[in-house]
């Protein structure tokens, strides 16, 4: 967990060189057995269905398949004076099959 050899060989009462002359492989390698243990109880805890723990493997290790922000919507947006256009367009569209040829037409506010 980021420990030094000597705050470790000082934790448990020996040597730098005692320490590296027995523990030499786990010196090395301990980090990554630890994360690789610890991965593997998160999806074991997640398998058996604590949702904590799925949450967050998907976060860590999903590739951007979970995110807790809304999903951007796709392709280009459109602005509020095109959404009242095209639904003026449906409008108009809409009153000529009902009423056949209209006598008024839908004009947009003015925008004065």
């Amino acid at each position: 967990m980021g420990f030094s050899q000597e705050q470790i060989a000082l934790r448990h009462g020996l040597s730098v060189k005692t320490l590296a002359r027995h523990y030499q492989a786990a010196l090395e390698h301990g980090w990554v057995m630890m994360m690789a243990d610890l991965a593997e109880n998160a999806f074991t805890q997640a398998m058996a269905g604590n949702t904590a723990y799925g949450i967050f493997l998907m976060k860590t290790r999903g590739k951007g398949m979970f995110s807790e922000k809304p999903a951007e919507p796709e392709g280009p947006q459109e602005s509020e004076e095109e959404k009242a256009r095209r639904m003026l367009e449906r409008l108009r569209a809409m009153e000529a099959t009902v009423v056949g040829t209209p006598d008024h037409t839908l004009v947009p506010p003015s925008s004065a």
